[in-house]
């Protein structure tokens, strides 16, 4: 009797290691894995917007609000029958500039002990801006759960001040 409960308790924990690492292979690391991943997954968004503003000034505007806004910690709590605990989640935000094209991705790090987590954290959002013309550029949004900064990005980017997106609640769905 001991002996198959032990079995059963081995085959579980492999099975757990097993699908853990599996979808730790499949989610995207980088923000080009992300940017393939998008189209073929249930959640996963793309949208393509105009803005009539210069390149430089969007590409100004992503590394100013990614600075001021996009960079933070999330503290989520959570009380069960033994009491209750703080997990500090962080989001990260990198803006990488070449000629024609800038890439933001925003990054959510789960605090605690999470299983195949990426070093940087899952991507939420990758945001291209390429020039148009003289006057205008292109977003690109690549995104799943982080709807609320998307908004505030196309807020943005339409030249309005608007005030930083709730961290604490960008996975809703707005």
């Amino acid at each position: 009797m001991k002996n198959s409960t032990y079995r059963r308790k081995i085959w579980g924990v492999v099975l757990i290691l097993t699908s853990a690492s599996l979808i730790a292979c499949a989610m995207p690391k980088t923000a080009e894995e992300f940017r393939k991943a998008v189209p073929t997954s249930m959640f996963g968004k793309k949208k393509n917007i105009e803005v009539k503003r210069p390149y430089a000034t969007l590409s100004a505007m992503f590394k100013r609000k990614a600075k001021e806004c996009l960079n933070g910690d999330v503290v989520t709590s959570s009380c069960g029958k033994y009491g209750c605990s703080d997990v500090v989640n962080k989001i990260h935000t990198e803006v990488t500039q070449t000629k024609n094209r800038t890439e933001l991705v925003t990054y959510y790090k789960m605090g605690g002990a999470v299983v195949g987590q990426p070093d940087e954290g899952y991507i939420y959002v990758v945001a291209d801006v390429v020039p148009s013309n003289g006057r205008q550029s292109q977003l690109d949004f690549y995104y799943g759960a982080g709807a609320r900064i998307v908004e505030a990005i196309e807020i943005w980017a339409g030249g309005e001040e608007r005030g930083c997106p709730d961290l604490t609640r960008i996975g809703e769905r707005s």
